[in-house]
């Protein structure tokens, strides 16, 4: 029997901004989300660097379902195909499912960006918000890097960028 290893959540630092825990993950594939996976704050913000082109709607939505028990208040995409395969099912497959009603304070934030890997980084980093229920308890922001080692080199780099010092 084949035990799989936990993937590494790395500190990068604080951000300079507005004291953002910021931390990088990369995985080979998407279905590689760890569903044991813990993280130092009750909630968290997530940014997914994916090329999504053939996913399947249904492989989303079980890492969806993981990142709701495990936490997630704000959910950032980018890549190829990332809205159509990952932040729509998203959207309709998980969050609208716990607010049917529509967005309101308990929601969770979720988008996608075009345009390059830095600058929807840099949005993520900068401008990214959960909402006020999540305030104080959403310190931690994770980069994931999926199958592509040159975007987890760049965001691992840029996440650097963005801290007081680097740890």
């Amino acid at each position: 029997m084949l035990v799989r290893q936990m993937p590494e959540v790395i500190k990068v630092g604080r951000s300079k901004k507005d004291h953002k825990t910021l931390y990088f993950m990369s995985l080979p594939e998407l279905k590689e989300w760890p569903v044991g996976l813990r993280l130092p704050s009750k909630h968290f913000a997530l940014f997914l660097a994916v090329d999504a082109r053939g996913t399947p709607r249904a492989a989303f939505k079980t890492v969806g379902e993981s990142l709701v028990k495990q936490g997630i208040a704000n959910l950032v995409v980018w890549g190829p195909d990332c809205c159509r395969c990952v932040h729509i099912p998203f959207a309709e497959d998980v969050a609208f499912k716990l607010d049917p009603d529509g967005p309101n304070e308990s929601s969770i934030n979720h988008d996608c960006y075009s345009g390059t890997l830095k600058e929807a980084l840099r949005m993520f980093v900068r401008w990214g918000e959960v909402q006020s229920r999540y305030k104080r308890t959403c310190r931690t922001w994770l980069a994931v890097a999926v199958g592509n080692n040159a975007w987890a080199q760049s965001i691992r780099r840029s996440l650097g960028a963005y801290t007081r010092s680097s740890i």
